[in-house]
């Protein structure tokens, strides 16, 4: 079974959700008290809550792996078609999840909605990775896939999300290495143009402003399904000591890096 999971009350996810239905062939049935659509390997379910607030209500999610539909929020209200895994790389965890502690990364499933956001987007949207952050923590492979930056938007960004997802479903390419990225901003072009060209699907990505945290990087090789068994570094957007201490800490862990 695979997890997707909508806020009703927030007017992008609902969206997006509604999209998702639409293409597919669901019964109505339940999880818990929350109204959901399956069809036996796929189950949609609604909420009325934050989504970056569910830890408790997908903790016993273990193993399979969850999709959350979400608004993206953007400071400088660009429009963007965003794909994410979650956490929290720092002792802060004020949306969602745990101080220090990072979800179960799902690489591929990531890079593969990131191609599809790419070729199904008519509408001028950026699409882009976003480095790690904010909750709810899973111990189940899970990713955000987001649409969004100004309070209202293109409702044809709905049916392009659900269109990936439904293609990514469809496809589960696996495709590229599976790799981490360090030193990114919080939109990581250099990782995205990675996956887009085919060449790596990646999990956690660390931006630069959270470099200090270097301690989570074994976190980050091992919260992956598939794990990360190399590290992309982000040369330029790095101080030389900052390179040095990231390359200290991977060759402690065994793992290789890459300078990109």
């Amino acid at each position: 079974m695979r997890f997707l999971f909508y806020d009703r009350s927030d007017e992008i996810s609902n969206g997006i959700g509604n999209a998702v239905l639409g293409q597919l062939d669901l019964d109505e049935t339940k999880f818990g008290e929350h109204v959901a659509f399956t069809n036996g390997s796929i189950m949609v379910v609604e909420l009325n809550q934050r989504i970056i607030f569910t830890d408790e209500l997908v903790k016993g999610i273990t193993k399979d792996p969850i999709i959350f539909l979400s608004r993206h929020v953007s400071a400088d209200n660009v429009e963007a078609l965003t794909v994410h895994p979650t956490g929290n790389w720092s002792n802060v965890a004020e949306y969602g999840g745990e101080p220090k502690a990072l979800s179960v990364a799902d690489p591929y499933m990531m890079a593969n909605l990131l191609r599809g956001l790419a070729e199904l987007n008519t509408i001028e949207f950026e699409v882009t990775y976003e480095a790690t952050h904010h909750g709810p923590k899973t111990n189940a492979p899970s990713l955000f896939i987001e649409a969004g930056g100004p309070k209202s938007i293109n409702p044809h960004a709905y049916t392009i999300v659900a269109q990936a997802i439904v293609k990514a479903l469809e496809r589960q390419e696996e495709v590229g290495e599976v790799a981490m990225g360090i030193g990114s901003g919080h939109y990581p072009s250099k990782f995205t143009k990675q996956a887009l060209e085919s060449k790596y699907a990646m999990s956690h990505m660390m931006p630069k402003y959270m470099c200090d945290n270097l301690d989570m990087l074994g976190e980050a090789a091992v919260r992956s399904s598939p794990q990360a068994n190399k590290a992309l570094i982000d040369w330029k957007g790095l101080k030389s000591s900052q390179r040095s201490s990231i390359i200290s800490v991977l060759n402690d862990l065994g793992i290789d890096h890459v300078r990109i």
